[in-house]
């Protein structure tokens, strides 16, 4: 028998070890920028590039593990875009999916954080998560940041003094120990300011006995020595783990027991009008005792303008109808120990707030008015805002005493001038109607003249004393007792008859 040798020209290249290599050329960003062999980049989303046989099935692996795969294209060049999931070094390499598996050159560079992330923190006893109540003293931060910069620890606004050096893969482990007890808001700081997230933790461990908060049912505190209209009370406060305790000063003893937070409340339901002060003390040892916690349950008061008035004493200005003082007194009543506020019709009158009394809820405002009509109400800066009915009344403005001036016999005397004249006339303009005193030299004359219709008055002034200053105003007696202009003479001194 013989044994032809093939012609080569009949194997198909599908039958041979296929020769073309495949390689990882580039690593782009999003912004088409090059990220080099062993550089940092801050961009997840990222494309690689490199070329392989036609239509080749490729694997990318980063750590000889598979995360996505990709094709090659009719000429052989692949292209893949990736977004990343994990800050960390990343060692990729692009090998084909059919034998003989040609392979890459591996990349290796960091996909890392500018904002510090805190993945895990870690206890005593193992992971722990946002918001728990943990009793120990010492606590492990681990996260992601820049690399090679050194990371701070705050609490709140404030350094905890603890630091971390993130390492060149971007990660970081940083420990707080001598852990007190309370609540801790900590966040991870970087030099370029950027921080984490809040994470909350409280230390519990040997919680010392507190009365820390009474919340009326709307969650507002009442306050060291307030009042309050509410009958329904929680009171909070910490105490040992799991630690009873007896709340003292109620309507009768509670007996309370701490969470294992160390947190402990009790609710007073339909308290008494009374005043309360309130004491927590401990039923283990050592026996302790809050301070007490002072506070005054009161009846409500329904919120009112009562009355306004021309003074303290009265009288009163009734409902629709005109005074001409330019100063009232407003009095009503309001919930104890509460703001109110005046209102012109809708709008607030300026410095027009007050506190009502913190037993009776009376409350006085003293408020400066001018001519016009005032539609009064109060409004109730507490619940929701009750507004009273408008009470109206109108102001008009007086005619304050005016042209004070002095006469002789010549006619008007000069402000500040003379006369040889011991009688003077003082004239002037003030209500029509109404009375004015004259004020000499700071006194006031007891006698009263009246005006006529149109307001006009004189007045004779007379035994002037020669060589005497005279500063003359009128004092009106009706509104607000307004002083007018004041005008001033000077008797001139009587001549020596002995001198020619």
């Amino acid at each position: 028998m013989t044994c032809k040798t093939p012609n080569t020209s009949e194997l198909s290249l599908d039958t041979l070890d296929d020769p073309t290599p495949v390689t990882f050329d580039e690593v782009r960003d999003s912004s088409d920028k090059l990220v080099e062999e062993n550089a940092t980049t801050y961009d997840k989303t990222l494309t690689f590039i490199g070329t392989c046989g036609r239509n080749m099935l490729l694997n990318l692996r980063n750590d000889e593990k598979n995360f996505t795969d990709t094709t090659g294209d009719s000429s052989g060049d692949w292209v893949k875009e990736f977004t990343l999931s994990d800050f960390k070094r990343y060692t990729i390499d692009a090998i084909a999916e059919e034998p003989p598996q040609n392979g890459s050159k591996k990349k290796t560079f960091v996909l890392a954080t500018e904002t510090p992330i805190i993945n895990l923190v870690t206890g005593k006893d193992g992971e722990i998560k946002d918001g728990d109540t943990y009793d120990g003293d010492s606590v492990d931060f681990i996260g992601n940041a820049t690399p090679n910069v050194v990371v701070e620890a705050f609490n709140d606004e404030t350094t905890t003094g603890k630091k971390a050096l993130v390492d060149a893969d971007g990660l970081f482990k940083l420990p707080l120990n001598e852990l007190k007890t309370g609540q801790y808001r900590i966040k991870i700081k970087a030099p370029n300011n950027k921080e984490s997230t809040v994470f909350m933790f409280t230390v519990a461990a040997d919680m010392p006995l507190s009365l820390d908060d009474v919340l009326d049912d709307t969650g507002s505190s009442v306050d060291e020595g307030e009042t309050t209209i509410q009958t329904t009370l929680t009171i909070k406060g910490k105490a040992r783990k799991n630690g009873e305790l007896t709340l003292l000063g109620g309507p009768a003893p509670a007996t309370v027991t701490a969470k294992d937070s160390g947190d402990w409340e009790h609710t007073f339901r339909d308290l008494p009008v009374a005043h309360y002060s309130l004491t927590a003390r401990t039923n283990y040892n050592p026996v302790e005792t809050t301070a007490p916690r002072t506070f005054t349950v009161v009846q409500d008061v329904e919120l009112s303008l009562d009355k306004v008035l021309e003074s303290e004493e009265g009288p009163e200005v009734p409902e629709g109808e005109t005074t001409y003082k330019d100063l009232l007194i407003i009095k009503g009543h309001g919930s104890p120990g509460k703001s109110i506020q005046l209102l012109n019709g809708d709008d607030p009158i300026e410095g027009a707030t007050e506190t009502t009394d913190p037993e009776d809820g009376t409350w006085t405002i003293a408020l400066k008015v001018s001519e016009g009509e005032y539609r009064l109400r109060a409004k109730a800066n507490y619940g929701e805002g009750a507004v009273t009915a408008p009470y109206t009344f109108k102001v008009e403005s007086t005619i304050q005493p005016h042209s004070t001036r002095i006469y002789d016999s010549n006619g008007l005397i000069d402000d500040e001038g003379s006369t040889t004249q011991n009688y003077v006339f003082v004239r002037g303009v003030a209500a029509p109607s109404e009375a004015i005193k004259l004020k000499i030299n700071g006194v006031v004359d007891e006698q009263e003249e009246y005006t006529n219709i149109k307001g006009d008055w004189v007045k004779l002034v007379s035994e002037l004393i020669p060589g005497t200053k005279y500063v003359v105003s009128a004092v009106a007696q009706y509104g607000g007792n307004a002083e007018s202009n004041t005008w001033t003479i000077t008797v001139a001194p009587a001549m020596d008859s002995t001198v020619r």
